[in-house]
């Protein structure tokens, strides 16, 4: 009786162990996934009240008949007055760059300008290319964009850089041609040194004037 009685309370035992087991293995199981899972919501929810900030800071920017070069023309104004320029950049991630630049420190280097810039592009519908200096030429890199101004079906490039530049260096980048951009390179010692053969042709008319800027154009 004892020894089959143990047999009985043993083999409730194993089944209890067996059971208990189980429970926990699910309950890790949970717990590992419901991160991930939370994650991905926040992500989401933080994707998308990004994107509303956005939205809230082209109503103030863009108004409605605007051309896409007047709509360029009132980002660089924007960005110029409320990023300052910091030599140091906490993120090198494009949404959290122009996250940090534009809702959280309101400063960044040029990759923080070149970060809002192209964000608030994609949002307005403009096409444009990221452009960086090609390395070799100064001690550091620098990164702005080609920005498309045509109308529908049409291709205008310009260059469009919203940083802004040290006092003794000051122009007004916004929309430049390659001629502008390789007058200031000799001025500034290969500062916009890039490869043309990456991008589309940029257009040669000169619609925004910097004087100092092009008195040097062919020398």
């Amino acid at each position: 009786m004892e020894s089959c009685g143990g047999f009985k309370m043993g083999h409730r035992i194993f089944l209890s162990s067996c059971v208990l087991a189980l429970l926990f293995a699910l309950l890790i199981s949970c717990r590992t996934i419901a991160p991930d899972n939370e994650s991905g919501a926040t992500k989401i929810a933080s994707q998308e009240a990004f994107e509303r900030k956005i939205d809230a800071l082209i109503d103030r920017m863009i108004t409605k008949n605007m051309t896409k070069e007047q709509k360029c023309r009132a980002v660089y104004a924007f960005l110029q007055e409320n990023i300052d320029y910091s030599p140091i950049s906490s993120k090198r991630e494009l949404i959290s760059a122009a996250n940090d630049a534009l809702f959280v420190t309101g400063e960044g280097d040029c990759y923080s300008y070149f970060a809002a810039a192209r964000v608030i592009f994609d949002h307005l519908g403009i096409e444009s290319l990221a452009v960086q200096r090609e390395q070799g030429y100064t001690a550091d890199t620098h990164f702005w964009l080609l920005v498309n101004i045509g109308d529908e079906g049409e291709e205008r490039w310009y260059h469009f850089d919203a940083t802004v530049m040290r006092q003794d260096y000051a122009i007004n980048s916004c929309l430049l041609t390659d001629a502008q951009l390789e007058a200031y390179s000799r001025l500034r010692s290969g500062f916009y040194r890039y490869d043309k053969s990456k991008y589309p042709t940029v257009e040669s008319e000169i619609i925004t004037e910097n004087a100092n800027l092009d008195a040097h154009i062919g020398q």
